[in-house]
């Protein structure tokens, strides 16, 4: 941990000297305007925490579907790396439980809890100790990481201000600056907290309706259980193009086809090393010496 502290030394001096050349103090982190000055760190813990791991729009395990096996991984990857676990783990938990803290905890507007982002590798190293000889382990990898990866490919398909733009428009009372006159201060709380509002599965129906017209659409929205005839999609619903994040240039292209190839290489390796038998771990029970070097 000394080492570690010592490490993060010159990034800490580096922070603090950009604070002072852009806003005058070390110490002045650069929100304080609106609710970040006013609201700041007044989230509750649990409620915050409550939010990034279990509710139905932001739960980390929703947009990172390998964290429900990396739990699975984490008392063998504690056992196996005892001296590294607290270098890893305690900065990662410090970090949720400030983000916990934070007015908007959700990095709303987002897809996902974007404040956590800097935390995902730490999460994922108990996947070191997935065990290449299961069969069962091995396609529970594959299949989590084919379906975080569609779900963040549905993310990027189209811009996160569609999802949470139209449905906004519906529930007008929540979506003010700052605290409602009922004192709710989360102005996305339907999007947070009601399963039938998912972002994912609402960003999967916009690109349905892409597909399969706005007359599909209309007839099976997700929140259609709720029986509520006012909340009932009307007109016409479909996004009118997909949102690729660049306008085309050679250098956009450029940088999209070396993400492509990034991606189809992290795939190989991934399927190469669970195709890869683990070699046994020998005890040191079972270690036995030749008898001439036994004097």
């Amino acid at each position: 941990m000394l080492y570690a502290g010592l490490g993060a030394l010159p990034g800490l001096g580096a922070w603090l000297w950009y604070n002072a050349i852009r806003y005058g103090s070390p110490f002045t982190l650069g929100y304080t305007l609106d609710r970040d000055g006013t609201l700041g760190f007044s989230t509750p813990l649990a409620t915050g925490l409550h939010g990034l791991l279990f509710s139905s729009g932001k739960s980390v395990f929703l947009y990172i579907p390998l964290l429900f096996l990396s739990v699975t991984r984490l008392r063998p990857f504690l056992r196996a790396h005892r001296r590294e676990s607290p270098v890893v783990f305690v900065p990662a938990l410090l970090t949720l439980g400030v983000i916990s803290c934070w007015w908007c905890w959700s990095g709303d507007w987002a897809w996902g809890p974007r404040l956590l982002a800097p935390i995902f590798p730490m999460l994922l190293l108990p996947l070191m100790e997935t065990d290449g000889n299961s069969p069962r382990q091995k396609w529970s990898l594959r299949v989590l990481a084919g379906l975080g990866f569609a779900i963040q490919l549905a993310g990027t398909l189209l811009h996160e201000s569609v999802f949470i733009g139209y449905v906004s428009n519906r529930f007008a009372y929540f979506y003010r600056q700052g605290p409602t006159p009922g004192g709710i201060r989360d102005d996305l709380l339907i999007h947070h907290f009601v399963p039938e509002f998912n972002p994912i599965v609402v960003q999967l129906w916009f690109l349905l309706s892409m597909l399969l017209g706005n007359q599909w659409a209309q007839s099976h929205y997700p929140w259609k259980s709720l029986n509520l005839p006012w909340l009932a999609p009307k007109g016409n619903v479909r996004p009118n193009e997909l949102n690729f994040w660049f306008k085309g240039g050679p250098g956009h292209w450029v940088a999209l086809g070396l993400l492509a190839a990034a991606t189809v290489l992290s795939a190989l390796r991934l399927r190469r090393s669970l195709a890869a038998p683990t070699a046994p771990t020998a005890s040191a029970a079972s270690i036995s010496c030749p008898p001439h070097e036994l004097h």
